[in-house]
């Protein structure tokens, strides 16, 4: 799905909010801290594409349990989203690659300072900030793109464990 200049401006704007705040495990708190998680549907929420709503909480070691890649599986369950091949990224995708074996790490799509595209995350023990998206695209897993706007799901539906393989 294509975002409307009005949405990137107001995805950039959030994001800036979190540039060099630290990682904190399932939490987005203004001014403190933010998860990769919660970094992305930011970036989601700002744009208008989704409603904000409390994320289910999750465990922070999800995805390193199975093959399977089940941030992906989470993020195309609870959004109207389609996975592609990470070499597709477009603004507003969320990228998933590996933190070792397994996948467990995501990050948006979205402008650097110079206004090339990047790879907004952050990592634990890191900060929020902007990656270069050709280094990021060829370690990524894959990618979930917005098909539509909304949730598919309401997410207090969200049960996580329907996703363990």
């Amino acid at each position: 799905m294509e975002f409307r200049k009005d949405q990137i401006a107001a995805t950039q704007a959030e994001l800036e909010k979190w540039r060099g705040l630290p990682h904190i495990d399932r939490r987005a708190i203004p001014g403190q801290g933010i998860d990769c998680i919660h970094l992305v549907f930011q970036g989601l929420y700002a744009s208008g594409l989704i409603e904000p709503r409390k994320l289910p909480a999750y465990r922070t070691r999800w995805g390193l349990v199975s093959p399977e890649n089940l941030m992906a599986a989470g993020f195309t369950h609870a959004l109207h989203a389609s996975r592609h091949k990470a070499t597709e990224a477009q603004y507003g995708d969320i990228i998933i690659w590996k933190s070792g074996k397994q996948s467990n790490h995501c990050g948006i799509v979205a402008y650097d300072a110079a206004g090339d595209l990047s790879c907004w995350h952050v990592l634990k023990g890191g900060v929020v900030h902007p990656t270069p998206l050709k280094p990021v695209c060829q370690r990524a897993q894959e990618l979930v793109r917005l098909d539509a706007p909304g949730w598919r799901i309401d997410p207090d539906q969200i049960k996580l464990e329907d996703l363990e393989i």
